[in-house]
């Protein structure tokens, strides 16, 4: 996700990588607080954080 891999996401948000896996997976929803605090690891607005997970569910092309 921008760049970053899961380990790192996982470091910056002092979460474990399995975590970020099925964050990211698009299998599951996210809390807005959690998309909050994934926009801050990854130096994004929550916006298009939100964005990029929406794409990620509804199985469309990811936005960079």
């Amino acid at each position: 996700m921008y760049g970053l891999t899961q380990v790192e996401i996982a470091q910056r948000l002092g979460i474990n990588r399995s975590a970020v896996c099925r964050m990211l997976s698009g299998a599951y929803a996210v809390r807005h607080s959690t998309i909050k605090r994934l926009a801050e690891a990854v130096g994004r607005t929550e916006n298009e954080v939100a964005q990029w997970m929406y794409c990620k569910r509804a199985g469309q092309p990811l936005p960079e």
